[in-house]
């Protein structure tokens, strides 16, 4: 489970909160992923939205609970053409979510370096019609140059 870890929290649902009832400083991360540096909030949904290199998260605001991963790696084929151009495969042959904004009530858009190919992506949000966190995600591949992203249950 990739449970947050919340410095000062108590025991007990609900928002994390300190010895004397301050919020919890929480702290969240996935093996092999870096550069959580896109952030989107979803204030009715009560989610933060993170884009991360190779990634993208959906985690609740008050308890910093994942509720949603879509893994966007840049195909092989796309970082070794990256390499032919001379870019480092080491830190440049990746896609890195560089934008993330809410597009209407139920989708996000998503860009991405995508290995010195930029692409870009429609996203499900979370809370679109589901009573339930989202377990899988899928990928189905659109007409246009863009992608669209499905946020599944089972």
């Amino acid at each position: 489970s990739m449970a947050p870890f919340c410095a000062g929290s108590g025991a007990g649902g609900g928002r994390p909160r300190g010895a004397r009832g301050q919020r919890a400083l929480c702290r969240f991360s996935r093996g092999g992923v870096s550069h959580y540096v896109t952030l989107t909030l979803d204030e009715a949904e009560a989610l933060l939205y993170v884009g991360a290199r190779e990634a993208l998260f959906a985690l609740a605001t008050g308890t910093v609970e994942l509720k949603g991963t879509i893994s966007w790696e840049a195909p092989l084929d796309k970082k070794a053409e990256c390499i032919q151009k001379g870019k480092n495969n080491q830190t440049d042959c990746f896609n890195y979510v560089r934008f993330l904004q809410s597009y209407n009530s139920s989708h996000l858009y998503a860009c991405g370096t995508y290995a010195f190919q930029p692409k870009c992506a429609y996203i499900v949000s979370v809370g679109t019609g589901s009573t339930r966190p989202p377990s899988t995600t899928s990928w189905a591949r659109s007409p246009s140059s863009c992608a669209t992203w499905a946020l599944t249950t089972p």
